[in-house]
């Protein structure tokens, strides 16, 4: 690590309220120069939780007392020149589907208890020993069993662009928390899109790294399938968070996991991408999604890349995805009493009893399904570096809804999320950013997939899209204020505050 104290853009200082929300590289170059710490950087992200956050509920808890003693500890090595790392004295929220020592492991749910644990998760693990501010727990779909975040425990989790609409889920208060500029990143977690469905729908950054490139604690049924990842709100960060959790040197060993590759110099306009709106068996695109999909490859061609655009005959793997998953629930829930089945949303009690119909032969015959899977993706891959779709079908709907008014949905609820699970069940790393706006404002995400193991390269080409496609990730809300700033999206000025 460089920590050779180099001017920032911007950054929080005492006093100073930043006009625009710092990124992490401006942050620590503050802590690196001297004029700022991560004491003052997290009191401002404190005032902004207290201020913004009780309309847009993407906090279970907040941890002030302890990430202030972080901070103090993190500003004393910052003083000393001796940061553990480059995102020391970062505050960072975490999803609550990761054990956080001191802190209760509720899951969104009425069954857990609000005990705190001593258990620490392994990617929480590589954030403390980095000398990273966890500044709290925020909410989930109930053990990250929705595409929103609406749970038993915490209630709805709205948008950092608009609170009438849907977060999306399940990582849907770390993704608020990031947009709102409540933290400086989050970290999530990804089983069917749960880290991308959200980041899309409030216009940040969010990764699904390769199956297994984290570890994951306790061992999962789904183990590969789900993935704990980075949400930031710009791919530099996003990357910054990733490199801490995807390497040993900050504990939880993983000798089952390959080194992270670094990636060769890449101009996109050296980039072979395969472009699809559909992947073959997606129901519906709505028109505002198209015409942000299109302008993405637009200027991708106009920089010189090669786009090639294909329809794969592909079925839809929701089948697939749910077969594992459900047994995943009914695992989970194998020993809970009928009270505490009483307890759960009705989409996870659903979930456990179909799970627990499912046999040892349907497990298999999914296994071999996902295998052909994969190699049907490495196919339509081919020669090729990174393929595009859309993210989500629709852009943010109603909040209190699980899914849109289409007609799509009726048959199958999942219709309007179809293009995340599928890279779940093959494990390729996918990273979701925002690629415009509705014509209500509300943000609209795309998605890159390279092959297996191939974050770096991602997140190169991923760098490097962002800056064409020039997405201001700012939600409306007033800087250091508790109220959404006017504007045609939001006439009446609906404060966040009390």
């Amino acid at each position: 690590m460089n920590h050779a104290a180099a001017k920032p853009n911007r950054t929080i200082t005492a006093g100073n309220a930043a006009e625009n929300l710092p990124l992490i590289g401006d942050i620590v170059a503050g802590y690196a120069a001297g004029i700022s710490s991560p004491e003052v950087v997290l009191e401002f992200f404190l005032e902004r939780i207290a201020a913004i956050d009780g309309e847009l509920n993407s906090f279970v808890c907040v941890d002030a007392e302890r990430a202030r003693v972080a901070a103090a500890e993190s500003a004393a090595r910052w003083r000393q020149n001796r940061p553990l790392s480059d995102i020391d004295g970062v505050p960072i929220s975490v999803k609550d589907m990761f054990d956080v020592p001191g802190l209760p492991a509720r899951r969104g749910s009425l069954t857990t208890s609000a005990e705190p644990v001593q258990s620490c998760a392994p990617a929480v693990e590589r954030l403390l020993n980095a000398g990273a501010v966890i500044v709290g727990l925020t909410t989930t779909a109930e053990y990250g069993g929705a595409p929103v975040t609406i749970s038993p425990l915490t209630g709805i989790t709205r948008n950092a662009w608009n609170p009438q609409h849907t977060a999306g889920g399940s990582s849907g208060g770390a993704a608020v928390s990031v947009a709102a500029g409540l933290c400086s990143a989050a970290l999530a977690s990804d089983t069917g899109g749960s880290i991308r469905i959200p980041s899309a729908f409030n216009g940040v950054v969010g990764l699904k790294p390769t199956g297994g490139r984290i570890p994951t604690d306790p061992a999962s049924v789904l183990r590969t399938m789900g993935c704990p990842g980075p949400m930031a709100r710009s791919v530099a960060d996003c990357a910054r968070l990733y490199a801490v959790l995807a390497d040993p040197s900050y504990g939880a060993p993983d000798p089952t996991c390959p080194a992270p590759n670094q990636s060769l110099p890449l101009d996109i306009s050296q980039v072979r991408f395969v472009a699809s709106r559909s992947l073959g068996y997606a129901a519906f695109l709505d028109e505002e999604v198209t015409t942000a999909f299109d302008r993405a490859i637009a200027l991708l061609r106009a920089r010189g890349a090669s786009v090639r655009e294909v329809e794969p005959d592909l079925r839809d793997p929701i089948g697939l995805f749910q077969t594992y998953t459900r047994a995943n629930y009914a695992s989970i829930f194998a020993d809970l009493d009928e009270a505490g089945i009483a307890k759960l949303s009705g989409n996870v009690r659903d979930a456990r009893a179909a799970g627990a119909s499912i046999t040892a032969v349907q497990l298999l015959a999914a296994a071999r399904g996902r295998e052909a899977l994969a190699k049907a993706l490495q196919d339509m891959l081919g020669p090729h570096d990174i393929l595009l779709t859309p993210m989500v079908a629709v852009s943010a709907f109603a909040a209190e809804s699980f899914v849109p008014d289409h007609p799509a949905t009726k048959h199958n609820p999942r219709a309007w999320s179809p293009f995340g699970y599928i890279f779940n069940l093959t494990e390729q790393p996918a990273l979701t950013m925002p690629m415009g706006l509705s014509p209500q404002g509300l943000p609209l995400g795309l998605q890159l997939v390279a092959g297996k193991w191939q974050e770096a390269m991602l997140l190169h080409v991923a760098e490097q899209m962002e800056s064409l496609l020039q997405f201001d990730n700012t939600p409306p809300i007033k800087r250091g204020s508790s109220k959404i700033a006017r504007d045609s999206t939001n006439p009446e000025g609906i404060g966040y505050g009390k």
